[in-house]
C-alpha cells in the first residue's frame, strides 16, 4: 500500500499526528477492519503476520540486551550462514514472560509500525541513506514507549522512533473505538478515573501509562 505523504531529502516522510492516524485507519481497514468498530483488542501479530506478511521471531537478541524488538527490511546473513529474512520482526526473549506480553504487544506494534512508514527509507535502494554505508539493514529498537516530545525531536532517527511510536498506539487503539470507551467510562464530569484509565488498558491490551497518555493526546481529562 502506497503511502502518498511528502518526504524530506533522505526519504523519510513528513508526518503529523492526524495523517498517522489517518495511515492507522487506512491499515486496519484493509488488514483488520474489525478493529475499527468493535471495542476489543487489536490481534496485533495477526495483523503483521497475516495482513503484512511478516514474520515475528523471538530470538536473535540477547536475552539481557536493552533492545526489545528490531525489524529486518534487507535479508541479514549472520556469522553462522544464518539468513534472516527481509519482513522480520525480532523481539527479545524477555518479552515473552506473563509479565512482560504487554510489552511484547507494543514492540510487534512499534516494529510492524516501522515497516509500514520506513520500509523505504531503510531499503538498500535509498541511497541518500546516511547509514546504507555502514550496511545497516535493520532498525533496533532499545525504548518502546509513546510519550516522546515531539517539540524535542532533531534528527532522522528521533523522527522515525517518534513515528513508530505514534503509529503502534493508533493501530493498538483505533481512535473512534477508543474515544468511544473513553466517553462511555468518564464521569457525569467527564472526567477519566484511576480505575477507568485499568478499564480502558484491559480492554485495548495495552499498559496503563500507554492508556493514559493516549487519553491525554486525543484531549481527555483526568
Amino acid at each position: 500500500m502506497n503511502l502518498n505523504y511528502p518526504q524530506n531529502y533522505y526519504g523519510r516522510y513528513i508526518l503529523n499526528t492526524s495523517q498517522i492516524e489517518e495511515i492507522a485507519k487506512m491499515f486496519l481497514q484493509k488488514y483488520m477492519p474489525s478493529a475499527l468498530s468493535k471495542i476489543e483488542p487489536v490481534d496485533i501479530s495477526s495483523f503483521a503476520e497475516d495482513g503484512l506478511s511478516l514474520t515475528i521471531v523471538n530470538g536473535c537478541i540477547k536475552e539481557h540486551s536493552s533492545i526489545l524488538g528490531a525489524m529486518v527490511f534487507a535479508d541479514i546473513k549472520r556469522p553462522d550462514n544464518v539468513v534472516i529474512p527481509t519482513g522480520t520482526i525480532l523481539t527479545n526473549p524477555n518479552l515473552q514472560s506473563f509479565s512482560n506480553r504487554l510489552r511484547l504487544i507494543f514492540t510487534i506494534a512499534h516494529e510492524t509500525a516501522h515497516w509500514i512508514l520506513h520500509r523505504s527509507y531503510f531499503s538498500p535502494g535509498n541511497q541518500s541513506y546516511s547509514y546504507r554505508k555502514q550496511g545497516q539493514l535493520y532498525v533496533a529498537c532499545r525504548t518502546i514507549g509513546i510519550e516522546m516530545k515531539r517539540s524535542l525531536l532533531k534528527t532522522n532517527g528521533d523522527f522515525i522512533e517518534w513515528q513508530a511510536n505514534a503509529l503502534a498506539a493508533a493501530l493498538l487503539m483505533p481512535i473512534a473505538t477508543f474515544r468511544y470507551t473513553a466517553n462511555h467510562l468518564s464521569d457525569k464530569n467527564g472526567i477519566i478515573t484511576v480505575n477507568a484509565i485499568e478499564e480502558i488498558a484491559d480492554i485495548f491490551q495495552v499498559s496503563k501509562i500507554t492508556a493514559k497518555i493516549r487519553l491525554k493526546q486525543l484531549g481527555f481529562n483526568m
